[in-house]
């Protein structure tokens, strides 16, 4: 005669639920570390964006007061004018105005007299927000405070650049 054996080869809905269950919390987990990673590199992105924006505007006043043989600093000290040696035509000197206004640090050049503000473009990136800036000049030299921001990270940059005086 024929014996017939039941199989036991599938799951129970117990097993079923208590699997859901743990996969459920692993695929959570992991989520919110993926979250949590791209806030950090998100946050870490804005910090270098601000410190690098600052750095390249303070490399341009830079390139601007090498060959500087005065400088002119607002009474608020929000707006510093540079007069530069034109090797061309000396008789006309390049003007440079660096100007803070409306969360933004604008440039602008001519020759001769200073630029008029709506010739000025803006010198840091569009997103990053100038919190500070503040020209003081000293002696033969230009002192320059910077304070951009994006977002929640912020980046604040000093420097002293000397400049040559007639």
């Amino acid at each position: 005669m024929f014996k017939i054996f039941k199989s036991q080869s599938g799951v129970t809905l117990m097993e079923l639920l208590v699997y859901l269950g743990i996969s459920s919390m692993v695929m959570l987990g992991s989520t919110l570390f993926l979250v949590q990673t791209t806030k950090i590199r998100l946050s870490s992105d804005n910090q270098k964006l601000t410190q690098h924006s600052s750095r390249l505007a303070l490399e341009k006043m830079t390139l601007s007061l090498r060959n500087a043989y005065d400088v002119v600093v607002s009474a608020d000290g929000t707006r510093a004018t540079i007069y530069s040696y034109n090797f061309n035509d000396p008789g006309r000197p390049i003007v440079s105005v660096y100007c803070g206004r409306d969360g933004q640090l604008w440039y602008g050049q001519s020759f001769v007299i200073p630029p008029d503000d709506g010739a000025l473009s803006p010198v840091i990136e569009a997103g990053v927000k100038v919190s500070t800036v503040q020209f003081n000049k000293v002696s033969a030299s230009l002192h320059v405070r910077l304070n951009t921001v994006k977002n929640d990270r912020e980046s604040s940059i000093e420097s002293t650049i000397a400049f040559r005086q007639k």
